[in-house]
């Protein structure tokens, strides 16, 4: 499975390039050989899968927050469209300004799924 990393959705520049940002930058794959999922970026535990569009290998999606007085702790969740129940969740993470978090969903079925998070500092691209 390969990403564009140089894709302009993904903003924020690896630190040292311009000034810092006041959001903070999310992205999430899907790299599981699974199936079709849900995904969803949320500040809750609870969800309606079926009401999530459906994911399947090789997806992503960007979301930028934008309001850094906004509830920062956020978690990220993959299920199965049809089923209650999640498969896998990452921990809750603190949305920092100048932040670039990025989780990728892995495994080959339920069993194996596993939800890989990192963050890095980044900074505005030239004149954003």
């Amino acid at each position: 499975m390969k990403f564009d990393y140089k894709d302009p959705k993904f903003l924020g520049s690896i630190f040292p390039f311009d000034a810092p940002s006041d959001d903070a930058y999310v992205a999430i794959r899907d790299a599981a050989d699974l199936g079709t999922v849900a995904m969803r970026v949320s500040t809750e535990y609870a969800w309606d899968p079926s009401a999530e569009a459906p994911w399947a290998e090789g997806d992503e999606f960007a979301w930028t927050r934008t309001d850094p007085t906004a509830t920062s702790n956020y978690m990220v969740a993959a299920a199965r469209p049809a089923k209650a129940g999640v498969i896998v969740r990452s921990g809750v993470v603190y949305l920092k300004p100048s932040h670039r978090y990025e989780f990728i969903l892995l495994g080959t079925k339920a069993s194996n799924a596993k939800m890989i998070a990192w963050k890095r500092y980044v900074t505005m691209p030239p004149g954003g």
